[in-house]
């Protein structure tokens, strides 16, 4: 359970619910872990996750784009980051495509979290985008909904 918590943390803040902290907000440890891990990171940006105790960190690494997701320990809970939808498991690729039929994906985001991989994967059609939880063996769910707005268009 705690497991399934952190995961919905962690990728809701990958597409909005994190805000900004200034350096000293990011503990050493944390930060010390962090240098250890991935040594040479270039154009490091930290932020909080809300109300999760979470600490993402936005960066360049071997020049791909990553996220971050340390405890306050200074703790690696998890790694993301971006990748192109022909990258996806084909499973999971092909069920994607047959259950959210009229919906275009825009992001994927591919989430390691111990020795698990799953994706992040952002749908959407002109009326709601969703954000789907997916797993290599091609099984997907919705993990958010949202209507949009149609007076967003005008």
């Amino acid at each position: 359970m705690k497991k399934l918590v952190v995961s919905i943390a962690m990728f809701v803040a990958v597409f909005a619910t994190a805000f900004a902290a200034d350096g000293s907000k990011i503990s050493y440890r944390v930060e010390a872990a962090f240098k250890k891990e991935f040594a040479g990171a270039k154009s490091v940006k930290w932020e909080v996750v809300r109300k999760a105790e979470l600490f993402q960190a936005h960066f360049i690494y071997n020049n791909e784009r990553l996220n971050a997701f340390y405890d306050a320990e200074g703790n690696l809970i998890a790694t993301g980051r971006f990748v192109a939808v022909a990258n996806l498991p084909y499973l999971l690729r092909k069920n994607v495509y047959e259950k959210y039929k009229g919906f275009q994906i825009k992001d994927v985001i591919e989430y390691v979290q111990g020795d698990e991989t799953s994706y992040l994967i952002s749908v959407e059609n002109e009326k709601a985008k969703l954000l789907v939880h997916g797993y290599i063996n091609g099984s997907a769910y919705i993990f958010k909904k949202e209507k949009k707005n149609s007076l967003a268009k005008l």
